[in-house]
């Protein structure tokens, strides 16, 4: 991970996004590649720039879906790895088409 990091400000300018669009994205979880420095610097929110240059490059592969929340009773007992607290259960074992298709369901 490199030291450079972006600010608010920053991304907006360089995905040329207004900020109602991009704090309602960031909320629904849309923009896989921002992740969020901490600690905050006050009430200044950082970005990892090597994240969004990659984005911004055609190059970013986001993490593999690990988590889905449960919709599902019969999905949850099937799964076997259910997290009772949370209620999300842990997809390991399933290839990644599967979960595209499961997460698309659970929408």
């Amino acid at each position: 991970m490199s030291g450079r990091c972006y600010t608010t400000a920053q991304v907006l300018e360089l995905l040329a996004m207004n900020r109602r669009t991009f704090f309602d994205l960031k909320r629904q979880g849309r923009l896989p590649f921002l992740e969020e420095l901490r600690p905050r610097l006050g009430r200044i929110v950082r970005y990892r720039a090597d994240r969004i240059d990659a984005y911004l490059a055609g190059k970013f592969q986001p993490a593999l879906v690990k988590r889905v929340r449960a919709m599902s009773a019969a999905d949850v007992r099937a799964s076997g790895n259910l997290d009772e607290e949370t209620g999300v259960f842990e997809l390991t074992t399933i290839m990644r088409a599967e979960i595209v298709t499961r997460v698309e369901t659970l929408k």
